[in-house]
């Protein structure tokens, strides 16, 4: 028995279906079912029921599940324990981010973990926060900055800081929305996110409180493409205060001024798997991101 075969076990018993269980190993579900397969030959016991619906685990396999965890778990801490005994953290740490580097203090960041643990080097990738989450669930990125309250038990939540999201419109269209009603700005053009997005979500949610629906003319999948439009006189769209005011400073857009604006905000969280709350690299990363957002504060 080895332990990639609990590993697999373990998978597969959380997930309910080979295919969903590989991926999340990265590896094939013939592989994984090969693994299943030899353990319950080397365990002679069967561990599950394979159904149409799924892998159902048996009344032995629900009882070795615990067992198997406790076995991963103690292999887990075995190796955090021997990296802790090293003298300095290497290698590299995967962060995905959310947002433009600006509003994640990114280079304040890097700087404060390459000057307390020279030897990690950041790989960066840039991702909405829910692709963000689903990677560090499979193990594709070690850690993230997401927007929304996380919805899933296996990540860990750190809140950084809350920021007002703004209505924002096309400079010329400055009369048109100055005194406009949230049903007046339901008829007007919207440029809307293209996919799930926790901003538009917020938004929508006051619009659709109120009995209201914006109309959705143009969808767009980047923060970038979205502020194009909106300047170039597109129609309305939502974006953080910060964001929202630099262009207005510049007269590129206006501001939806109404004390119900102050009622739309959102937090930003730093995130990473659960199970990984004593690796040392990530308690690393933790510490350098509080440092930095500290400090902003």
């Amino acid at each position: 028995m080895e332990l990639y075969h609990l590993r697999s076990f373990v998978a597969v018993a959380e997930e309910g279906h080979l295919t969903n269980a590989a991926k999340r190993l990265h590896t094939s579900q013939p592989t994984v079912s090969a693994h299943i397969k030899a353990l319950e030959e080397n365990l002679e016991v069967k561990l599950f029921s394979r159904t149409p619906k799924g892998m159902i685990l048996t009344e032995a396999g629900d009882i070795l599940k615990a067992q198997a965890r406790k076995v991963l778990a103690a292999v887990d801490e075995f190796q955090t324990r021997a990296v802790r005994l090293r003298a300095d953290l290497a290698g590299a740490v995967r962060i995905g981010l959310n947002t433009d580097s600006e509003y994640l203090r990114l280079t304040d960041l890097i700087s404060a973990v390459s000057e307390k643990h020279p030897g990690l080097e950041l790989h960066l990738t840039q991702n909405s926060s829910d692709r963000i989450l689903e990677a560090i669930r499979a193990e594709e990125l070690d850690a993230g900055f997401v927007f929304y309250e996380n919805p899933y038990s296996d990540i860990k939540a750190h809140a950084l800081r809350r920021s007002r999201v703004l209505i924002v419109a096309p400079a010329e269209w400055e009369e048109r929305v100055q005194d406009a009603s949230f049903e007046e700005l339901a008829k007007m053009p919207w440029v809307w996110p293209a996919r799930y997005c926790p901003l538009g979500a917020l938004v929508l949610d006051h619009f659709e409180s109120r009995g209201f629906c914006p109309a959705r003319t143009i969808r767009a999948d980047s923060e970038d493409v979205i502020r194009r439009l909106v300047v170039g006189g597109k129609g309305l769209s939502i974006m953080r205060e910060d964001e929202a005011e630099a262009l207005r400073a510049e007269g590129k857009l206006v501001c939806w001024q109404t004390d119900q604006n102050q009622d739309i905000g959102m937090d930003i969280f730093f995130v990473y798997h659960r199970d990984r709350k004593d690796d040392p690299v990530i308690l690393a990363m933790l510490e350098a991101v509080e440092r930095v957002w500290k400090t902003e504060a």
